[in-house]
């Protein structure tokens, strides 16, 4: 596990955030992007914010970016991430 990976594991705000909304039957899903894709996280949550897509869960690696939205959102964020050249997954 290196730096970056340990750091994360620190975060116990968003796996819990994660929890809740299961837990009060939120269907979800979990978006991955690669952390180089030219943006922040912080420009990507601003960007699908402004069109209406509630993010959270957010956590990253070394490489990637991840991010949950609520299941009947995910097409549009996947459409608006593809929009703006971010291959998403």
């Amino acid at each position: 596990m290196g730096f970056i990976e340990f750091l994360a594991k620190l975060d116990w705000v968003e796996p819990l955030t994660v929890l809740l909304h299961t837990l009060e039957g939120t269907r979800q899903r979990k978006i991955t992007i690669d952390r180089f894709c030219g943006f922040s996280g912080q420009e990507v949550e601003d960007m699908l914010n402004s069109y209406g897509v509630t993010l959270w869960g957010r956590g990253f690696t070394e490489d990637t970016l991840t991010f949950h939205v609520k299941e009947a959102q995910a097409d549009w964020a996947m459409y608006l991430l593809t929009r703006n050249g971010i291959q998403a997954r």
